[in-house]
């Protein structure tokens, strides 16, 4: 679990959650629980162990774990997640083995503070240090445009929203694009790829299964004079849904 503080509006008092004595404490424990940071997790499942990605603001979700830590029936948490969810607190993804919770609008109001050099600060030294500063920075947003081009020796990918794809998620994206085998578009579709809220083994191979599908159509959609889908779109729009069938999600399960 991350060290450190989440923040909790004032406004918070005159709500419906904190009306409820039980559900406060499970939405608190929601915000406790939800990762600050793109973390891969490692969970057992079925036939060994499953890794899941998961963005800020998430978490894995058990209703054993839940209620020893709560000390609650696993019925009663379990109730009081759907009403977070009904209410608009939270997100629900089930799958086969084990359920991600998502806090919603978490980059609205649960992002860190970071704290920058302002200029009187970068005076307090010699003279010609605020234009060394300003070269700098100028050298370091070439550096960044330059990896946005392509995935760096430094062993991340800069989208097209400047957001790093690194580690596993950076290489299950380079297996999909060589599978979709359209060239246009990298930047785009690499913010499309980590928006996908979270991305099991069993997933990865299903969309680079349909991408491949859907690359072997492409030169049929051409003759027909349309126009293919590019890969951001084609993964915003889940269309790996269309060519392959993922089966039926059981809600709420449990891992802990």
């Amino acid at each position: 679990m991350d060290r450190g503080y989440v923040k909790l509006y004032r406004k918070s008092i005159d709500s419906q959650v904190f009306a409820n004595t039980e559900l406060w404490k499970v939405w608190t424990w929601c915000l406790m629980k939800a990762t600050h940071k793109p973390i891969w997790v490692e969970l057992p499942t079925g036939r060994g162990i499953t890794e899941v990605f998961l963005q800020p603001g998430q978490f894995i979700f058990g209703r054993k774990t839940a209620s020893k830590k709560l000390r609650m029936k696993p019925s009663s948490i379990r109730n009081r997640i759907k009403k977070l969810k009904n209410i608009g607190n939270l997100d629900i993804q089930p799958d086969t083995h084990f359920s991600i919770i998502t806090v919603k609008n978490w980059h609205l109001y649960q992002v860190e503070e970071k704290k920058e050099d302002t200029q009187e600060d970068n005076q307090r030294t010699t003279k010609g240090q605020p234009k060394d500063t300003y070269k700098n920075n100028k050298n370091n947003k070439n550096k960044e445009h330059t990896a946005s081009v392509d995935a760096d020796t430094s062993g991340f990918y800069l989208t097209r929203k400047k957001r790093k794809l690194s580690g596993k998620r950076l290489n299950t994206f380079n297996l999909f694009w060589e599978s979709f085998n359209y060239k246009k578009g990298r930047a785009e579709a690499a913010d499309s790829w980590l928006d996908i809220p979270y991305l099991t083994d069993s997933l990865v191979g299903k969309i680079i299964e349909a991408a491949k599908l859907e690359a072997l159509n492409r030169s049929k959609i051409i003759e027909q004079g349309k126009t293919p889908k590019m890969a951001q779109g084609w993964l915003t729009g889940k269309r790996w849904e269309d060519e392959v069938n993922a089966g039926p999600n059981v809600v709420l399960e449990d891992v802990g």
